[in-house]
């Protein structure tokens, strides 16, 4: 979470398209580490990352 001035809120929405890209990853199938013999060496592919943008006007702010 990070709060900015109006005036940087473009600028942050830039770098975070930049610095957090969805990409894909491949992860052990199975929910858990145990694994049956025939799954194991089995994979899945997964998109990670990624960032979810909300901006919002705040009425009141305090910082203690």
């Amino acid at each position: 979470m990070c709060g900015v001035d109006d005036s940087q809120v473009a600028a942050v929405i830039e770098v975070m398209k930049t610095t957090c890209e969805r990409r894909t990853r491949l992860i052990p199938a199975g929910p858990n580490i145990v694994e049956s013999a025939a799954m194991m060496g089995a994979f899945i592919e997964v998109e990670v990352g990624g960032a979810a943008v909300f901006v919002l006007n705040v009425e009141h702010f305090e910082q203690t």
